[in-house]
């Protein structure tokens, strides 16, 4: 029975810590996005997307932080 709930938790740490790189990849992608799109923008439209792309930053370094926290979970579950 332990070893069932070590597996299903293994399972489970490894679906969130592909969630949460995903998420942080496509956060840092727009973010750049926002970045380029800023290059050539007024200046209005530039602070607002440089603005976006400060909170996409802060949104990636969350999900980083909360992928590492799984894997150091992850590795505690280990065998």
């Amino acid at each position: 029975m332990i070893f069932l709930i070590r597996v299903l938790t293994k399972k489970i740490l490894a679906a969130l810590i592909a969630f949460a790189s995903l998420f942080s990849g496509v956060c840092w992608m727009n973010s750049a996005r926002a970045q380029m799109t800023a290059i050539g923008a007024s200046p209005a439209a530039a602070e607002a997307l440089t603005r976006y792309s400060a909170s996409l930053n802060y949104s990636a370094a969350v999900a980083a932080m909360f992928a590492g926290c799984f894997i150091a979970m992850a590795l505690c579950v280990d065998d």
